[in-house]
């Protein structure tokens, strides 16, 4: 993927943060009522999604600018302020 502006490669890169973030959140829900070896199942099915977001669409956006580069806390905020965003659009 390649991005035309700064502000393109950051939507996309935070939009890819908030898209992994809603996934784990419901993979934490769903795990509640699976059996171990269904849970095993999902995880890797999730993990091998949120490897192929990294891949697609944050790493390329961070390597054309790499000014967007996050620490943990960084990735976290951006999850934080997206999900706030995403709630108040369904009040």
């Amino acid at each position: 993927m390649k991005t035309q502006t700064i502000e393109t490669a950051r939507i996309m890169r935070d939009g890819a943060i908030d898209a992994m973030a809603a996934l784990n959140a419901a993979v934490e829900l769903a795990l509640v009522d699976l059996p171990q070896e269904r849970a095993a199942e999902l995880k890797h099915a999730t993990g091998d999604a949120m490897g192929e977001i990294c891949e697609k669409i944050i790493f390329p956006a961070i390597r054309a600018f790499p000014e967007l580069e996050l620490d943990q806390a960084g990735w976290s905020e951006v999850a934080r302020t997206r999900a706030r965003a995403r709630s108040s659009l369904n009040e």
